[in-house]
């Protein structure tokens, strides 16, 4: 199976965990699948292979009924999308596959071997500094304690950013706070949340563990004064340690960001939005 392919099956397999985990579904409507999540209020359209007005409107007339606000539509980038754009369909900034081995110096679980259960991982992995600042003397490795702690814990890095793995995120409202029930799927789900000197949320991300030991990376995101400063590379490193592989699909915006932690672009696909 090619990295596309593998890529695009553990996207939908996240699609098909948060839908669950937040009170969602899943459905298909002649050669259309989709995915209702309802804290977005929003349908998904999964990769079509003929999208056909026979299959579009039933879909889309059950999101209608479900309260849908927005239908986004993901396509292969050889697949036509006339039938889509006829309904309302708008072209979006394309979607875009990013796939490679993290660059981490933290010991790889290759292919066939068994993922540890994520408490054994370091609950905390300390930020790098950022640009401009030094270690303080007797700062410990930044692999984390030698010793696995509660989830949830956090130690504080040099300059004052920690990544907390898992355990409960007071500050979170609405959907955010509802999709961290996605971090008890049926494969193992990291969630991490990274925190300035005074405790304050400045990023969160999920990662998803496939059977393959595949994994790929979700709604990473960084608040925009904390970028460029070490802050999102150090989400990824904790979510990933112990990858042989992970893949990640995102905007044009995005791909600097994931080159600088380890990946390449591997490919591309269609991203269109109906709203009502």
């Amino acid at each position: 199976m090619s990295t596309i392919a593998r890529a695009q099956r553990a996207f939908e397999a996240w699609l098909d965990d948060l839908a669950e985990a937040t009170g969602g579904k899943h459905f298909t409507t002649f050669g259309c699948r989709w995915v209702w999540l309802p804290t977005r209020r929003r349908l998904v359209l999964l990769f079509p292979e003929a999208p056909e007005a026979g299959g579009l409107r039933p879909g889309l007339a059950e999101g209608a009924r479900l309260g849908a606000v927005e239908v986004h539509a993901w396509l292969n980038a050889g697949v036509r999308g006339h039938a889509l754009e006829d309904l309302g369909f708008t072209e979006q900034a394309p979607l875009l596959w990013h796939a490679g081995i993290p660059t981490t110096t933290l010991p790889v679980i290759r292919p066939g071997q068994t993922l540890p259960a994520p408490p054994p991982f370091p609950p905390s992995i300390p930020a790098p500094p950022r640009t401009g600042t030094q270690p303080r003397t007797g700062t410990p490795p930044r692999q984390g304690p030698a010793a696995p702690t509660a989830p949830g814990a956090a130690d504080a890095a040099p300059d004052g950013l920690t990544v907390q793995l898992g355990g409960p995120v007071e500050e979170a409202r609405g959907a955010d706070a509802a999709e961290l029930a996605v971090a008890d799927g049926r494969w193992p789900v990291r969630h991490a949340t990274v925190r300035n000197a005074r405790g304050e949320p400045v990023g969160h991300g999920f990662a998803r563990i496939g059977p393959d030991g595949l994994v790929s990376l979700h709604g990473v995101a960084v608040s925009p004064a904390w970028r460029h400063q070490g802050a999102g590379k150090a989400l990824v490193r904790a979510l990933t340690s112990g990858a042989p592989e992970i893949v990640a699909a995102a905007g044009p915006g995005a791909t600097p960001f994931l080159e600088a932690c380890g990946l390449g672009l591997v490919g591309r696909g269609r991203h269109l939005i109906l709203r009502f």
